[in-house]
């Protein structure tokens, strides 16, 4: 189990119950969208769609 501190609840949470971020990804060229995506990912980040305008 992680903890962080969180200043707006003023005290330690589980990081491991805490939801997770979720990003949309705008990029016009796949290749450089999909490795953006496959990065966050990594770090732990939800990346459900890719967009390729705004």
């Amino acid at each position: 189990m992680r903890l962080c501190i969180s200043p707006k609840f003023g005290g330690l949470l589980d990081s491991d119950k805490m939801a997770k971020a979720k990003i949309l990804v705008v990029e016009d060229e796949a290749i450089t969208a999909m490795d953006i995506q496959n990065r966050l990912k990594e770090l732990d980040y939800d990346v459900p769609v890719i967009a390729a305008s705004g």
